[in-house]
């Protein structure tokens, strides 16, 4: 299991495109986008929490410093086979090492 959260971004308008590609790769996803006031979005979406560690540096670089975000935990739920697999590999190799 793993934790998950719901995170809202604020970012202007010519860098939702960045910011959507980004949750893609980070197994997020996108819940909610809508324009808010001239030129912001609000773009809401569920992600691993695993997977937003250092986000602050990374939305800073896609917005050039513009775009900010809230995060908060929601829920457990079950990790993916594809990613699940290397983790109990990588333990199993550990517990193999230790025995010895």
């Amino acid at each position: 299991m793993a934790g998950r959260g719901d995170i809202v971004i604020y970012p202007p308008d010519v860098y939702v495109g960045a910011i959507v590609s980004d949750f893609a790769g980070r197994r997020g996803q996108i819940t909610q986008m809508a324009l808010e006031g001239a030129d912001t979005y609000v773009v809401e979406a569920t992600v691993p929490l695993s997977s937003m560690f250092g986000y602050v540096t990374v939305l800073r670089d896609r917005t050039s410093g513009r775009g900010t975000f809230t995060l908060e935990f929601t829920h457990y739920a079950p990790v993916p086979a594809d990613v699940a697999r290397p983790i109990v590999e990588a333990r199993r190799e550990y517990v193999q090492t230790k025995r010895q």
